[in-house]
């Protein structure tokens, strides 16, 4: 609003006009009330026109009187944290400096990052950009180094393990440490299984801990899972393994371990983000084996959103079958959809193409299974000709639920047909081999001189050429019986040769050989190898010198 000498020039309204006296009155009466309201909080006006407040004094945080020791611990805190600062500086410096180097550690420098992070290692461990310092102090430290790591983590180790850059820390520890890591941690984790369970961080250490437990210790683990109604029949009948031996012998405490059992799996089956490990997987496999008719159908919808990440380990096939023998027609398809993305990699993987069985076994769509797995199949059946876990998928396919090529235990069962599957198995099986017919015969014919050459791949020739004998004529079975044809017969000449050549008289047993010459002589023709190779050396050095090239 524009200031003129009369006063401030009021705007113009359309309708409600203001007079000249009014606006002034209206004025004057809030400029008192500022300058009422101003003198009221204390501000001062200066010579030069602006307002300004007076400094308030900063208060004391140790009080009104402060000791002379407080203010020196005072002093030290902020000292040791510019120190552990500076301290912390230099370590990455040495670490980058080694990592841009390719330098191997020395014991030195080893010995120096320990005494700079000595009474502050769980400090760093926790940290985003420090705890790669421990990491390396463990990994390229010798074993009285990763000891004093070891001792001083050691009462927060269980604190780490749910940290996201400590559980690195002690998954270092569990590779590179002694052998008593592992039961030491195993003390710890003691009752907190399930706590760790469904954290990320202690999950993904509970699957590097299985790696140098045995298979009894990590059953021991998971059985603290199922509460102490578990532990009390199984303290009763020591001589019952499994788990659905264990539940069975006692009907009313059965209900009540299933129950508690349900609750804990999908408290874990609903997280958004479930890591994998075998502990988890051995639980879902005692909890299927127990779980009512019911709920089987609710646990395999929420199994099949984290299946995948359990098709790879042993487990997976049953939990596999699981899923697909609980769900309905368009779940199952949509499982083929999902699997598509990793069907390459499960193919040749030990367990994940045994997964591929039980699709191919109990999928009844022909369009679907021939979009997702069989035209995937096609295309990667050079490959898996040549290798251990393909091959057997394609002798399954030539042969099926024959026993030559796979395991009763993976066998048998698969020979159990599902209620749901209308689909007769001879048919279900003919239309796969007649898809994949004119690919296999063509691979055979083309890398015949080369599948010739392995019994895996002479076993795959034989069943092909069984399954389709009229179009084999290329394949001859002197060919898969691995030896060429005359090789036998040389085999037995040459014994006939050694037997009729005349045997040398052994030598007399000298004073020299008594002393060992022999041994010395041995070690005469070694120096003088040595010597002739460090002669060629020097010749090619010379060489390299005169046509010009650096050294």
């Amino acid at each position: 609003m524009p200031y003129t000498e009369q006063g401030y020039k009021p705007k113009q309204r359309k309708h409600k006009d203001i007079s000249k006296s009014d606006h002034e009155k209206s004025h004057q009466n809030t400029h008192q009330k500022q300058q009422q309201s101003k003198t009221k909080s204390g501000i001062k006006r200066p010579n030069n026109g602006k307002y300004t407040q007076p400094l308030k004094q900063r208060s004391n945080p140790f009080g009104a009187k402060v000791s002379d020791e407080l203010k020196k611990e005072y002093q030290e805190k902020k000292q040791r944290k510019e120190s552990n600062e500076d301290a912390v500086n230099q370590m990455k410096f040495l670490i980058n400096s080694h990592s841009n180097t390719h330098k191997k550690w020395s014991a030195g420098e080893i010995e120096q990052l320990i005494t700079l992070s000595r009474s502050s290692m769980y400090e760093l461990s926790i940290k985003p950009d420090a705890s790669r310092i421990i990491q390396t102090i463990i990994k390229n430290g010798d074993n009285e180094q990763r000891q004093t790591v070891l001792t001083e983590l050691k009462p927060k180790i269980f604190d780490l393990t749910k940290d996201q850059y400590g559980h690195h820390v002690v998954k270092k520890l569990l590779k590179y440490c002694s052998k008593s890591v592992p039961s030491l941690l195993l003390e710890l984790y003691h009752t907190h299984i399930f706590e760790m369970l469904m954290q990320k961080f202690s999950s993904d250490v509970l699957k590097t801990l299985c790696e140098f437990i045995n298979k009894t210790q990590q059953r021991k683990l998971i059985e603290e899972v199922y509460g102490a109604q578990y532990e009390f029949l199984k303290s009763k009948s020591p001589e019952l393994k499994t788990f659905s031996e264990v539940i069975n012998s006692n009907d009313t405490l059965k209900n009540v371990i299933c129950k508690d059992l349900k609750d804990k799996v999908f408290k874990i089956l609903n997280k958004q983000h479930v890591s994998t490990n075998p502990l988890l997987a051995q639980l879902l496999i005692d909890y299927i084996s127990c779980v009512d008719e019911k709920d089987a159908s609710e646990v395999a919808a929420s199994l099949r959103e984290h299946l995948q990440q359990f098709l790879t380990l042993p487990e997976g096939p049953k939990l596999m079958k699981f899923v697909i023998i609980h769900s309905s027609a368009k779940a199952r398809k949509g499982l083929l959809k999902e699997c598509k993305e990793n069907l390459i990699s499960l193919m040749t993987d030990k367990f994940g193409h045994y997964c591929i069985l039980y699709l191919l076994r109990h999928v009844d769509d022909k369009m679907a299974l021939k979009k997702y797995v069989l035209d995937s199949i096609e295309a990667m059946t050079q490959k898996l000709v040549f290798d251990k876990c393909g091959i057997e998928l394609l002798e399954f396919i030539l042969d099926p639920l024959s026993t030559h090529f796979l395991p009763p235990s993976i066998i048998d069962p698969l020979k159990e047909k599902g209620s749901f599957t209308l689909k007769d198995d001879d048919i279900r099986f003919k239309d796969m081999l007649t898809e994949l017919k004119p690919t296999l015969l063509d691979i055979c014919q083309k890398e015949y001189n080369s599948l010739i050459k392995f019994k895996p791949t002479r076993r795959f020739l034989t069943v092909v050429k069984k399954s389709f004998p009229e179009e084999t004529s290329f394949i001859i079975d002197e060919d898969l019986k691995g030896k060429k044809p005359g090789e036998e017969n040389k085999a037995e000449e040459l014994k006939e040769e050694k037997l009729k050549e005349p045997q040398q008289p052994l030598p007399v047993e000298t004073d020299a050989v008594m002393k060992g010459e022999e041994v010395d002589n041995i070690q005469e023709i070694k120096k003088e190898v040595a010597e002739a190779k460090a002669e060629k050396a020097k010749e090619m050095k010379k060489k390299i010198n005169k046509k010009g090239y650096s050294k």
